[in-house]
């Protein structure tokens, strides 16, 4: 994808049938892997169905919905859908779609290692244990080029990423420290670009009282978010709505009634929020904790975590709020609203809402129309106003 624009890369054409249930993609010729081998139809068949097996743990494999994969020959990857999905093609740009090699699962109990062929510009020559990882240009690469090898560093800590960015031992910083950020835009030293995402805070609704929606309400409406973002200053938008500013249905700052609920059954509340510590988690939690104690008389206590441990916690319902965020992997909303949809792997709120589940089933089913618009907003609507 580029710019949001679906593009053929490894694809020569591609052609739906008239009920939009069947695909066909044509591969381009003399396509190899990285070691040398051919790429064939039949990789992105064992790609697509390995990802979409319950073992490997896919949050995003329920965007596939009921969906055959076979090869025609060596070039032609067919798949075939039980009823039409207008957003196939925007799925199909996501990793579970890659291709991967039966022979090298084989060879490695049935994972796909680090230092695996690709397809891609890259491949991962060399992981040091120093958290820094050497990428080698593809020699077999399709689209051919002078490219130069990489070093892909992780450096957890934000404020030590930023001084190893001032004394030139990194040439490419892709999170801020948020005090730096200032500075840097000073020194004309950020390029800032769009990110399609909803940086939230989640109830439990396993734990009273907040499987109660009025006092859910009350405390999503003492947040003061046009406070946070202007203390980021980072650029972000605030939003009542859960899809983000720039995709189908978004209703950025459209309020909704909620219910009243009184201070006085709010006053001494305790809850316990669990996030995975960063600079600009910490501030904005702080905040949000300011502002609900002022407003509320709620005491929030925050607990953080590095980010596998926070995740690994959320499933275990410990607390009664969450901090998480979704960036959509495409642009449509539809894996936004599957999130809070029933059983889903993502949704760790516990909440439930058949309606719900009915309109995003009808959405996932509809192009992009006035009438999906209406049905978006509905179902935003309902998560995050009526039942917040």
């Amino acid at each position: 994808m580029g710019g949001g624009r679906i593009e053929l890369l490894l694809a020569e054409k591609w052609e739906a049938a008239r009920d939009g249930k069947t695909y066909r993609f044509i591969l381009k010729e003399g396509l190899k892997w990285s070691d040398g081998r051919a790429l064939e139809a039949a990789d992105f068949v064992t790609g697509v169905q390995r990802s979409l097996l319950p073992s490997t743990g896919s949050k995003l494999s329920e965007l596939f919905e009921k969906l055959r994969v076979r090869a025609e020959g060596p070039r032609t990857v067919v798949f075939e859908l039980e009823r039409a999905l207008p957003s196939l093609l925007h799925i199909l740009t996501l990793p579970q779609a890659l291709p991967q090699r039966a022979d090298v699962l084989a060879a490695h109990q049935d994972r796909w290692p680090l230092l695996a062929p690709c397809t891609g510009a890259y491949r991962v020559s060399e992981r040091r244990s120093d958290g820094r990882f050497l990428l080698e240009p593809n020699p077999n690469y399709w689209r051919g080029g002078v490219r130069l090898p990489v070093v892909l560093r992780v450096v957890e800590d934000e404020s030590t990423a930023g001084r190893l960015f001032d004394q030139g031992r990194i040439d490419i910083l892709t999170r801020l420290p948020v005090l730096e950020l200032e500075r840097m835009k000073a020194e004309s030293r950020i390029v800032i670009f769009p990110m399609v995402a909803t940086y939230y805070l989640g109830f439990n609704v396993r734990k009273a009282p907040f499987d109660r929606r009025e006092v859910r309400q009350a405390i999503s409406r003492a947040i003061d978010r046009d406070g946070i973002v202007q203390a980021l200053g980072t650029g972000d938008l605030p939003s009542d709505g859960w899809i983000p500013i720039g995709l189908e249905g978004s209703r950025g700052r459209q309020r909704v009634a909620s219910s009243p609920v009184s201070s006085l059954a709010l006053r001494g509340l305790s809850p316990l929020l669990g996030f995975d510590m960063s600079a600009r988690n910490s501030l904005i939690l702080e905040k949000i904790q300011h502002d609900l104690k002022k407003t509320l008389g709620v005491t929030l206590q925050l607990q953080g975590a590095d980010w596998k441990a926070h995740v690994h916690s959320l499933g275990s319902k410990a607390f009664a709020l969450y901090r998480f965020g979704w960036l959509a992997p495409f642009l449509d909303p539809i894996s936004h609203l599957r999130v809070f949809t029933s059983g889903n792997p993502n949704n760790y709120s516990g909440w439930s809402n058949g309606r719900y589940d009915a309109w995003v089933a009808q959405i996932a089913a509809m192009p992009a129309s006035p009438q999906r618009e209406k049905l978006i907003r509905k179902a935003d609507l309902l998560l995050t106003g009526e039942e917040a």
